[in-house]
Parts: C-alpha cells; sequence; structure tokens
C-alpha cells in the first residue's frame, strides 16, 4: 500500500494538474502513473522530479537514443534493487524496441559490474593511471549532430579543408544503392560548387539516435554552371530531400542521402514549372 495513498487526477490541485497534463502529453499517453500520483502530495517535489527527469531523458540532440537511455535507468533500477523502476523501465524499453535477449544481456552486464564493483572495494584496488582523465586516448568528442551541422556549413561554404576535417578519409557513402568513397564525394562537391550559387541545405527535421543523425531537409541555389548534364539557366531552384549520417569520434563515417533529382531537372528545364507534391528521391551523395 502507498505511504500516503494517489493523487488521482480528477482530486488534484490545479498546480499539480498541470504537471499531469504535461506530463501525459510529453509522454503521449492519457494516464498518470502510481509514482507521480504518490509524490503529488507535496507539489513541489512533484514539479522538482518530473522536470529534472524530463530534461534528462528528453534531452533535444541527444547523444543517446530513447532505448539506450531506458536500458541505463533499468540497470540503475536494478542494482539499487527498486521494483517499481525496474518494471516501468523495462515497460519502457520494450516500447523503445528491447528483446528478450538484449534485457538478458543488459542484467549479465549488472551483475557483472556489480560483483566487480565489490571485489575492488574488498581488495582497495587503485586506479591505473592510464584510466585517469587526461591519459592517452582521453579525448572528448563533439556531439553527432554538431558533427553534421560543422558538415553543412561546410558545404554551404565549399570549404573542402573543413570537410577532410570532419569526414573520415574511408567514408562510406551511397549513391542510389552504389556504395562510393570519398573522392566521389570530392567530385560532387566540385561540380556543385561549379554549378550553383548560393547552394544551401536547411534542415526542417533533425533527428539524432546514438551514433546515427537523419535530417529531412530542402536544398536551395541558383543554377549558373552547368549541373548533371544542364548548362546554366540562371534559376533558382528549391528541392526537398533527405539524409542520414553516422559519426563515430567526431567523424562521419557513412553517409545516405537523396534528394528530388527529378523535380530539380523539372525546375531547371521547364518553364514555370511547380515542384512535385510528393517528390521521389532518386539521388544519394
Amino acid at each position: 500500500m502507498p505511504a500516503f495513498g494517489y493523487i488521482e487526477y480528477d482530486q488534484a490541485s490545479p498546480r499539480v494538474k498541470a504537471v499531469y497534463n504535461d506530463i501525459m502529453a510529453t509522454r503521449k499517453v492519457d494516464w498518470i502513473s502510481n509514482f507521480w500520483k504518490s509524490i503529488a502530495h507535496d507539489p513541489s517535489l512533484l514539479e522538482r522530479t518530473w522536470s529534472s527527469l524530463k530534461q534528462v531523458m528528453n534531452l533535444p540532440g541527444s547523444s543517446l537514443d530513447s532505448l539506450t537511455k531506458e536500458l541505463i535507468y533499468l540497470a540503475v533500477s536494478a542494482s539499487n534493487q527498486c521494483h517499481y523502476c525496474i518494471a516501468s523501465h523495462t515497460a519502457a524499453a520494450w516500447k523503445a524496441g528491447m528483446n528478450g535477449a538484449t534485457f538478458a544481456e543488459v542484467m549479465s552486464i549488472v551483475g557483472m559490474a556489480n560483483e566487480t564493483n565489490k571485489l575492488v572495494s574488498a581488495y582497495q584496488v587503485e586506479v591505473d593511471e592510464r584510466f585517469q582523465k587526461g591519459a592517452a586516448g582521453w579525448q572528448d568528442f563533439p556531439s553527432a549532430t554538431e558533427v553534421v551541422h560543422r558538415y553543412l556549413d561546410a558545404i554551404h561554404r565549399f570549404d573542402e579543408a573543413s570537410i577532410r576535417e570532419i569526414v573520415d578519409p574511408e567514408v562510406v557513402a551511397y549513391d542510389g544503392s552504389e556504395r562510393v568513397r570519398y573522392e566521389f564525394l570530392s567530385a560532387y562537391f566540385g561540380q556543385i560548387a561549379a554549378g550553383i550559387k548560393d547552394f544551401q541545405i536547411t534542415p526542417e527535421t533533425v533527428i539524432p539516435a546514438g551514433e546515427w543523425v537523419s535530417i529531412v531537409n530542402t536544398t536551395s541555389g541558383i543554377h549558373i554552371g552547368t549541373l548533371f548534364g544542364v548548362p546554366a539557366t540562371n534559376r533558382a531552384f528549391k528541392v526537398r530531400g533527405m539524409a542520414m549520417f553516422r559519426v563515430v569520434k567526431g567523424k562521419i563515417v557513412e553517409i545516405h542521402s537523396q534528394w528530388d533529382m527529378g523535380d530539380l531537372l523539372r525546375q531547371l528545364t521547364k518553364e514555370n514549372a511547380a515542384p512535385l507534391r510528393a517528390p521521389q528521391m532518386d539521388r544519394a551523395v
């Protein structure tokens, strides 16, 4: 039984209801779990706890995806033997994509970590120098989202030196179904620089997920030189596209990027051509 009972939505004060409403809106549910109803007896505690949890678990641009966060929360809950948190975050992890094998592996790691932690304490083991902050191997890297934004900025400026700093020399990119290497990208950027003025890729939606960053974007510019076999028309264009980037240790190592080549050619070669309603992505760089 709960120590003080539950504050149901209909019984809640306006202050508590405001938090309940935010919880339901953020989580896209129509109910409030017992944890929140229990601590709602103290509105300040409710507000502070929800604000902190919301910020940590829904951090914009986070380098951790939702499943990874839930698995971490589950692991700590198991170590602390919080039966409620184990149940609630197991459910959340299932919703985020966990399966039985993942759960078993996480629990085996939790068990192993707890065992070795106790052995370290018992044997009073000193930390190796090479594990200390500042030793060889320690390096802070920008987030995957930050790296992608730097990459787009470098492309806008056609700054190949910056692009080489951001893109791994062994990068794998996809031109349709064909895999290409950095040399292809370099030649492609050269063609863009020669054929387009005011080239701009504008992200409309950015979705980070661990090492991966996905963007939905618009690509725009003015056609001032031969581009994909089409002589200069001096026409402005704007087409939709999408891209996925994999970032490892501050470097882009994989790119999947498509934009509506059909609509681009349509805008450049036909009089008063309107963009297609449902763009067909048929080109990857």
